[in-house]
């Protein structure tokens, strides 16, 4: 029997591929197409979801809340110990494939979403999963983007793989609530588990990227004491002090107000069709204007909003400020987004964005440390709405960066 090789199959195959190759954006907007629509089906009701367990296993409000604050803690700790070992494993896959074991892993959490329905226990061995799929993702998207995106079309380029997302999962929550209502969670994540499978499916005529920057702990130590980097430090830290009271508190606070998972959706659906203009807006205007007082009253604007839209008790209080909270929002994180991936652009893209996600990740855990110390406190929303504005306010300082 003659060999697979003599017909020249795989270098057909290769071939093919080769002449199929799609640009690096053009990969990430379809990936981030079908991410999007799992993302905005599932997003909001996975916190909702683990909520809900987690009071049936602890019995209360207050462990719940401990439950998830545990849940990200635990989560984001293995992603600082973890990450520069990941660096360097990352090196060796290159990023496509870092991408599409990503894709795998998040398939292997909506597994194990399914099962903790009967078994509360998958929920422990959950945040390990997700934190592998945050580095293998996170880590290729951020530098794809800075090493091959030209500074002058930053801002377009973040705004159209922004705007696609929003797009993609407009309709979303609102029919993830239907779905969750009618059928229930084990068919929305089930659902979501599909779209993830085919969100990988670009990443193969994508082309290749190695990356050769060197990381470590020692350079991590040099690279925050820099004063260069004293401001982007503050910020990483800000952004994941708020994306914490974002992801995981903000849909429980709508939850309790609205009590229902079709008006949670609804909401979130409405506001993100709003959203979609400030996005294309603010994406366009940076790369023209570069306007740094714009950026600075946008995080003003976006911090007083943070914390004024949970002070709401009712749908339409909810809806009306937090669409101005993301009408907002865009002109302060698309400009501070664009000045971070010119930055890493001019230096080691790979390596800044490691440290940029070990210093977010301490964010998202003195956050997530607030929540467990605050669970049960008559001001707990309050207090957890101060350290979003506060986590917006600390990116102040990247208004007096000259990129």
């Amino acid at each position: 029997m003659r060999h697979l090789s003599e017909y020249h199959v795989w270098d057909t195959l290769k071939g093919w591929k080769s002449r199929n190759e799609i640009s690096t954006l053009k990969a990430l907007s379809w990936n981030a197409f079908f991410r999007s629509i799992a993302g905005g089906l599932l997003g909001i009701f996975v916190p909702v979801y683990i909520f809900l367990l987690a009071k049936e296993r602890w019995g209360s409000v207050r462990g719940a809340i401990l439950f998830i604050g545990i849940y990200v803690v635990i989560q984001r700790l293995v992603i600082i110990f973890s990450a520069i070992k990941m660096g360097e494993l990352l090196g060796r896959l290159g990023f496509r494939r870092s991408i599409l074991i990503a894709s795998f892993l998040e398939v292997i959490g909506y597994l194990f979403l399914i099962r903790a329905g009967s078994f509360f226990a998958w929920l422990w061995l959950l945040p390990f999963v997700t934190a592998l799929s945050i580095k293998l993702y996170w880590l290729p998207r951020h530098s794809l983007l800075a090493e091959d995106e030209k500074d002058r079309v930053m801002g377009r380029s973040l705004g159209w793989l922004n705007l696609i997302e929003r797009g993609a999962g407009i309709l979303g929550p609102f029919a993830g609530g239907v779905i969750a209502t009618i059928f229930g969670f084990t068919w929305l994540f089930g659902i979501g588990l599909v779209l993830m499978i085919f969100s990988a499916i670009p990443m193969f005529f994508m082309p290749h990227h190695d990356h050769d920057d060197g990381i470590s702990w020692k350079e991590f130590f040099v690279w925050i004491k820099e004063k260069k980097h004293r401001w982007f430090v503050l910020s990483f830290v800000g952004r994941g002090l708020d994306d914490t009271v974002g992801v995981w508190v903000w849909p429980l606070f709508v939850f309790a107000v609205v009590g229902s998972l079709e008006y949670l959706g609804g909401v979130t659906s409405a506001v993100l069709l709003l959203s979609m203009l400030a996005i294309f807006l603010a994406s366009t205007w940076f790369d023209k204007k570069k306007n740094r007082k714009l950026i600075g009253l946008a995080i003003i604007l976006t911090a007083v909003t943070r914390f004024v839209r949970g002070l709401a008790g009712s749908l339409m209080g909810i809806f009306a400020l937090d669409s101005v909270n993301r009408v907002a929002s865009p002109f302060f994180w698309l400009g501070v987004d664009r000045i971070t991936y010119i930055t890493a652009k001019h230096e080691e893209p790979f390596s800044f964005f490691v440290y940029r996600e070990m210093i977010y990740s301490l964010g998202r855990m003195i956050s997530a440390l607030v929540l467990i110390l605050c669970a049960g406190l008559a001001n707990f929303w309050i207090v957890m709405w101060a350290v979003a504005a506060l986590g917006i306010m600390l990116n102040m300082g990247m208004v007096r960066e000259r990129r």
